[in-house]
């Protein structure tokens, strides 16, 4: 039977019409969105995957502070054996940096944009900061020997600020293999002379080396009892120049100080040690309870020398309530315009000026009445 297009039962489809139109139209909008969400598809994926690559960069971030008048895991940080101790109610604050990345350790796209957003942060180029071939456990080792070198260099500084007779030797801990000590210097060689004079500790020698210009240098070692002649020729490495060996200073102290400090390395803390060895063995409170904090190498004749991350250091000492932050000469230029609200910078550049401020500050003094005791970067 034939429908008459002309007659009146006869409809023109409509349902159809309406619902094949619909579908080209959703079609069309399925192909509009398409496009779009597929580029942005693959923009998140490459976003994600930049996030994820390891980069070749270290990231240094204030890291905790301790309080070495105080205690740590239920032990004083600094113990004394033969010497009477006078407990200490104010804070030597000696403060840390965190440092990810570097050997066997990466840092991702994630952990820079925080770093760089979080304002206290300091991005570097791994290469700028660990030397190249070296392992996490070589550079654990080192930071290990450098903090042990620290504390015996602090001890040392506070007996002569006191005028304690102490002796004193510099011995090889390690040789570094493909440098100028290898197979001339011996573990266990205690080092008498470099160039001609005295190498009382890691800092004498060093200034010794750097002097040398890369000219062969006299050595004079003791070894299993006997003096030996020996002549390196310092190399250059990032920046300086070295000998190639891991040196400990070692001493003998009327008392034995013990550090209770874990998982802490690096030379940074000598200063604020021997600070707060001078106010145990000493009668009455040198800080006056106040929270005074900083950072410096020191050696045995108390000269403090400059650290990395300063500023980063800045910031934990304020953080964790210090009002007064004491910090090597030396690390003025990155000191300046970056002091954090609240905090007094005091430059020293030995621990005799150090002394001088702490126990100015313990007397409730201010810089506006005693300014020679508060000597600034500025």
């Amino acid at each position: 039977m034939q429908i008459d297009p002309s007659s009146a039962d006869a409809q023109p489809d409509d349902e159809g019409s309406r619902s094949g139109s619909h579908r080209a139209e959703r079609r069309g909008r399925i192909k509009r969105w398409a496009a779009p969400v597929a580029a942005w598809t693959a923009a998140f994926a490459v976003v994600a995957g930049l996030f994820a690559v390891p980069y070749p960069y270290v990231i240094e971030s204030p890291g905790p502070t301790f309080n070495v008048l105080g205690q740590e895991e239920g032990k004083n940080v600094i113990e004394i054996k033969g010497r009477p101790e006078h407990p200490a109610k104010g804070e030597l604050r000696m403060t840390t940096v965190y440092v990810t990345g570097g050997p066997d350790q990466s840092v991702h796209g994630v952990d820079l944009v925080k770093a760089w957003l979080g304002g206290q942060s300091r991005v570097l180029p791994v290469d700028e900061v660990y030397p190249p071939n070296v392992s996490r456990q070589q550079i654990t080792e080192s930071n290990r020997l450098e903090m042990d070198n620290s504390q015996s260099s602090a001890v040392a500084a506070a007996l002569s600020h006191q005028h304690i007779a102490f002796t004193r030797r510099l011995s090889v801990q390690d040789v570094v293999l493909g440098t100028p000590a290898q197979g001339v210097l011996k573990k266990g060689d205690v080092i008498e002379k470099v160039g001609g004079a005295p190498a009382a500790d890691v800092a004498s020698l060093r200034k010794s080396v750097a002097k040398s210009g890369g000219a062969p240098l006299a050595v004079t070692v003791r070894r299993a009892g006997a003096t030996k002649e020996l002549t390196l020729k310092p190399v250059k490495k990032d920046g300086a120049y070295v000998l190639g060996v891991l040196l400990k200073n070692d001493f003998d102290f009327p008392f034995t100080p013990t550090f209770n400090l874990q998982n802490v390395g690096g030379p940074s803390a000598g200063m604020m040690f021997a600070l707060g060895i001078l106010d145990e063995i000493e009668p009455g409170d040198l800080t006056g309870g106040r929270s005074i904090a900083g950072t410096g190498t020191i050696d045995a004749e108390g000269r403090v020398g400059p650290i990395g991350g300063i500023q980063q250091k800045m910031a934990a000492a304020r953080r964790d309530g210090a009002e007064y932050f004491l910090a090597p000469a030396s690390n003025c230029g990155d000191v300046t315009g970056h002091v954090p609200d609240g905090l007094t910078v005091v430059r020293v550049q030995s621990l005799s000026q150090a002394y001088t401020a702490v126990e100015a500050i313990g007397r409730g003094q201010t810089p506006s009445q005693k300014p020679d005791a508060f000597p600034t970067c500025g």
